[in-house]
This record gives structure tokens, C-alpha cells and sequence, in this order.
């Protein structure tokens, strides 16, 4: 039932329906009161003139329900039944009498100004503005927005919207500069993350249905410039793109210093690590390779994992000849006592092979020349 609000109230006037009380605010709108909090609605009243046939009129603004809405002809209140409201469109079941006042009174915004606001149940509501912190499911807020509870389907807040042309998002910023924008792209399964520039919303990053991370691309596995991880049952892909030969697909830094890249160009991949001149000093040439190769134990050996047979070296042999091309320390553990297995890097190697073939390069020359 519509609660029958005069058309002109005065302010300061009550009047109740069971057991809210509201108080006319001539500056403010519509004050209502109920167990010790205060909340406040914009009152708006459009006037028409009946014309014996027309049944529907549009209103200003959209009332927040029917039960919002007081309708007058020509002074007298009319009951609830005798129209409908569709959104800012109040219909009538019979056209208002020709030169008939019809005054429709409603409420189309609904604020909270207190901070001591307790509701049990839902809320509909066109806009709230609150003072301080606001508490869903706590009396105890420590932040602007602090939801608790214990949600049966775990989920403690729902912000839902029609999805347009631009999907549906939230808007974040600070201090009213450069915001970022998270929602739904319009009819796609993925959570997008919006940056601005150059006026606009850009999408930077997102997470699609399937649970793959894209940045800076739409899909995974494609040609167009962008990073892509995707996963199924037989593990996860990083894919990254770029349409420049000679790019760096990653770089690695210690210490904010450039050790290595991943490079690619239109056919090949290059794995570099840090090799300029001019981060070495006290540069001498390598003696002794050959006795070094001599002392290393090539290995022929098959792994625990898979039973299959590959050749190599045990990872602290090789590290007693070459320490720089084996990492960890034999038979190391964890504080559990778990195995803290050792790595080698065969390309640590190529230095001390080359010296070594120099070597016995230098030495067949030699013999070739007595010869």
C-alpha cells in the first residue's frame, strides 16, 4: 500500500504509517525515522492535466518503488490499484477526467546521512551517501566499506549491472586522478583490468573464464604483442609476442642490474647472459684446460624419474673442476631434512672447452711442424 503523502506539506509536518514516523524537511526532501537513525529521500511531485483519454505519463525521475508513489486527482488522494508504475511511467487503469490536476508525489532517491545506521534484511536503494565508515554484517567498520559475515556461498558482496557496449566495471582512483577500471568486458566470461590513457579506458590485463592471465591481449596463444599464461592438464604456458626481431622477451636483473635476456627475432631465440667488456676486469687468458677436461667424469646414467638414459656429469664432480658451472652443495638438506638437489649449466663449460681445444690444437701444430 502507497503511504498518503500530502501533495503540499508544510515543513516540520509528521506523518506515520505503523511504525515509521516521517518529518517534512522543506530544504532537505523527505526525513524518516525509525529505531534512533535517520535517513532522507528527494521528494519530487510532477503535475498533468487529464485529458479524458491519456492513461500514461512519464515522470521526472524514477520513483524507487510504487510504494513511493501518492497520486492526487485534483486534490484527492487515489488508491494504489487504480495505476501502475514502470519506471518513470505511471500508467492508469482509467484516463484521469479531461482538465483534471493530477499530482503524483513520489520519492526517487534514497540517502543515509548517519553513522549509526542498523538495517536487518535488504536494502534498495538509488544512492547512498554515507559519514564515516560503513559496516555490512559488523558494527565495527575500521574502513569505508567493511563487509563480514559467514555467506553460505562465500560470497560477501555482489555488484551487478547490464552489461552495454562497455561491459560493466568499477571505477577506482584517488584524489580524482588517473583511475583504474575493473569489470567484465560486455559479453565476455573474464575479469578485465582498465588503465587510463590518452582519455580513455585501455584494457591492460585479464583473467578469462578458463583461468588464464592476458596481458595486454585478448586471447592466449596468438601473434599480437602481449604476455599470455595459460594452463590445462598437462601444465602451464607462458606465451609472450612481438612483432620486432632482435627483442627482448624477458630480462632478468639482480639488483636492479641487467644479467640476462631471452631475445628472439623472426626464426630463432637467443638465451644471453651478461658478457660485456665493460663489466670485467683483470682479464687474463686461461691456461691448464686441457689437464681441467682431463680431470672432468662424463657419465653415462639413468634418472630416477622416468628411467630414461641421458649423458652428463654428477652435478658435484663437475663442481670440483668447473665451480662456476654447478650450483647447491652435495647431499645439502632443508631445516625438514628434505633433499636440496644440485643444478649444473653446461653452457659454463664452453670456455674451458674451447682453451682446451686450443690447446691441443696449438700441440698438433706443433708436432705437425717437427714432422
Amino acid at each position: 500500500m502507497a503511504i498518503n503523502f500530502p501533495s503540499n506539506p508544510s515543513d516540520g509536518d509528521l506523518y506515520s504509517y505503523e511504525d515509521i514516523t516521517y518529518s517534512w524537511s522543506a530544504s532537505d526532501g523527505l526525513w524518516v525515522s525509525w529505531g534512533g537513525s535517520y535517513g532522507t529521500g528527494l521528494k519530487h511531485k510532477d503535475s498533468f492535466t487529464g485529458s479524458g483519454s491519456t492513461t500514461s505519463y512519464a515522470l521526472t525521475y524514477e520513483p524507487l518503488s510504487q510504494e513511493s508513489v501518492s497520486v492526487y486527482f485534483s486534490g484527492v488522494y487515489q488508491n494504489d490499484s487504480n495505476y501502475s508504475l514502470a519506471g518513470q511511467i505511471v500508467t492508469f487503469t482509467t484516463a484521469p477526467p479531461a482538465n483534471t490536476d493530477v499530482e503524483i508525489v513520489y520519492i526517487y532517491k534514497a540517502n543515509v546521512v548517519t553513522d549509526d545506521l542498523t538495517v536487518t534484511g535488504n536494502i534498495s536503494a538509488v544512492d547512498a551517501t554515507f559519514s564515516g565508515n560503513v559496516g555490512i554484517g559488523t558494527d565495527l567498520p575500521v574502513s569505508a566499506i567493511h563487509a563480514s559475515g559467514l555467506p553460505t556461498d562465500g560470497i560477501l558482496g555482489t555488484f551487478a549491472a547490464t552489461a552495454g557496449t562497455y561491459g560493466s566495471k568499477l571505477a577506482i582512483n584517488q584524489d580524482g586522478v588517473a583511475n583504474w577500471r575493473i569489470g567484465q568486458p560486455a559479453g565476455v566470461d573474464a575479469l578485465a583490468f582498465y588503465g587510463f590513457g590518452a582519455g580513455s579506458y585501455p584494457e591492460r590485463m585479464r583473467i578469462d573464464g578458463s583461468g588464464n592471465v592476458l596481458i595486454h591481449r585478448l586471447t592466449p596463444d596468438t601473434s599480437a604483442k602481449g604476455v599470455s599464461f595459460t594452463a590445462d592438464a598437462n601444465g602451464t604456458v607462458i606465451d609472450s609476442g612481438t612483432t620486432y626481431s632482435g627483442f627482448d622477451q624477458m630480462r632478468f636483473r639482480h639488483n636492479g642490474n641487467l644479467v640476462g635476456t631471452i631475445n628472439v627475432t623472426a626464426s630463432a631465440t637467443s638465451y644471453n647472459t651478461s658478457s660485456d667488456y665493460r663489466l670485467k676486469t683483470d682479464v687474463q687468458p686461461m691456461t691448464g684446460a686441457s689437464d681441467r677436461v682431463q680431470a672432468l667424469q662424463p657419465v653415462n646414467f639413468e634418472w630416477l624419474a622416468d628411467g630414461s638414459r641421458t649423458d652428463g656429469f654428477l652435478a658435484h664432480e663437475l663442481q670440483a673442476v668447473v665451480p662456476e658451472a654447478a650450483t647447491g652443495t652435495k647431499d645439502a638438506v632443508d631445516e625438514d631434512g628434505n633433499p636440496e638437489y644440485q643444478g649444473i649449466d653446461q653452457s659454463k663449460l664452453v670456455p674451458l672447452l674451447t682453451a682446451a681445444l686450443q690447446e691441443a690444437l696449438a700441440r698438433i701444430e706443433a708436432l705437425e711442424a717437427k714432422a
